[in-house]
């Protein structure tokens, strides 16, 4: 993913950066800030889970069901055994819930990892290559990746899909996602008509950077049956 455009460093209320195309050797850096932008995700995830109708409501019935059968059969504090018994019945499917929801995100994160784009520098080089870019930005000071962003061309001319954006948690709030996304834009060049990119519901932050830079959501669609998770696909058209 060679590039003739320099570098440019930006400063902040904080450190200065310097946002610049990615190389090979940054890869290691690259895998972290991947697994740890995905895995600080994990939490929300697992709340959304059981805040779900589709497994909210079944937990409700069926702890309910517990607390009435264990009333019945107790002569001794009936209502402490009973609120005992429903509050136990209901930790059952909400663990079982929040297991599979981070189990499943741990799944994910290692096959993008071991088998996808993030494997290896060659396996970015396919990705983003050609009408694509990778960017990263780093710290002036210490050499340490703060952030990076993707665009993957697709078969639509002057079309992108915006990817692996992700900023470390102890560098948010430094308006390193906003210059990102701008010299991302820079990059593509002025052939460019649309980026677009697919957000989780559970990503809040992001939300309001790309609506903040002129993004749309333009469709929501549902993840599973009973993770509660949604997918929002923002778009911005030039």
């Amino acid at each position: 993913m060679p590039s003739t455009t320099p570098s440019t460093t930006t400063s902040s209320k904080h450190l200065p950066f310097t946002i610049r195309r990615y190389q090979p050797s940054d890869h290691e850096q690259v895998r972290i800030l991947f697994r740890q932008g995905m895995e600080s995700l994990m939490g929300d995830a697992a709340l959304a889970t059981i805040q779900a109708p589709a497994l909210a409501v079944p937990t409700l019935l069926w702890s309910s069901t517990v607390a009435v059968l264990v009333s019945r059969r107790s002569t001794f504090r009936p209502w402490f055994y009973t609120v005992c018994s429903g509050l136990v019945a209901a930790s059952i499917p909400v663990a079982i819930g929040c297991y599979l929801t981070i189990q499943g995100f741990s799944s994910w994160i290692q096959h993008v990892l071991e088998q996808e784009d993030m494997k290896s520098p060659e396996h970015l080089q396919i990705r983003f290559g050609g009408n694509g870019v990778f960017l990263v930005a780093e710290d002036d000071a210490t050499g340490t990746l703060l952030g990076m962003v993707a665009a993957e061309s697709t078969p639509q001319d002057g079309v992108f899909e915006l990817r692996r954006m992700s900023v470390q948690a102890q560098a948010q709030k430094r308006g390193i996602g906003k210059q990102l996304i701008r010299r991302l834009e820079h990059e593509l060049g002025p052939t460019k008509q649309q980026i677009y990119l697919t957000c989780s519901s559970v990503q809040y932050a992001a939300h309001r950077l790309y609506e903040t830079m002129g993004f749309i959501k333009t469709k929501t669609q549902n993840y599973g049956k009973w993770q509660g998770i949604r997918f929002f696909r923002y778009e911005k058209n030039y």
